[in-house]
C-alpha cells in the first residue's frame, strides 16, 4: 500500500509542478486584460489570448481536476488504514486514576475548597 500511496503522492506532485510552470501565462492574461479599457478590447485580447494559449489553460483545469481525484484516493486510502491498525489496549477505556495526596503524617490532605477544621483560638480574651 505505501508504494500505490507514493505514486500517487508522486503524481501529485508532478501535476502541482505543471500548474507552478505554467502560471506565468495566466499571469500574463491578468495583467493584460488590466490595460483592456473597453469591452471590445477585453474579447479581442481574450480572443487572442486563447488562440494561442487555451491549451494550455484547458490542461490547468484537467490537472486540477486530476489532483482532487487522487487527493480523494488517498483520503480513502488513510482510512482504509486508520480502520485497519489495531487500537492500543485500555487507552481510552478508562479515566485515569489520581493517586490520593497525603500529608507528612501520612494523613489524606483536605481537598481544595474543602472547609478545613477551625483552627483553635489560643489568645486570651
Amino acid at each position: 500500500m505505501d508504494e500505490t500511496r507514493d505514486q500517487i503522492i508522486g503524481e501529485i506532485t508532478a501535476l502541482k509542478s505543471l500548474l507552478r510552470d505554467t502560471d506565468y501565462e495566466v499571469t500574463k492574461y491578468a495583467e493584460g486584460l488590466t490595460a483592456c479599457t473597453t469591452q471590445a478590447e477585453i474579447e479581442a485580447y481574450r480572443e487572442a489570448f486563447m488562440a494561442q494559449y487555451g491549451e494550455v489553460i484547458a490542461n490547468r483545469q484537467a490537472w486540477r481536476n486530476k489532483i482532487r481525484e487522487l487527493e480523494e484516493v488517498l483520503d480513502a486510502l488513510d482510512d482504509e488504514a486508520a480502520e485497519d491498525e489495531p487500537e492500543p489496549e485500555g487507552e481510552d477505556d478508562e479515566w485515569p486514576v489520581t493517586p490520593e495526596v497525603s500529608d507528612s503524617e501520612g494523613e489524606p490532605e483536605d481537598a481544595p475548597g474543602e472547609d478545613a477544621p477551625a483552627a483553635e483560638d489560643d489568645s486570651e480574651d
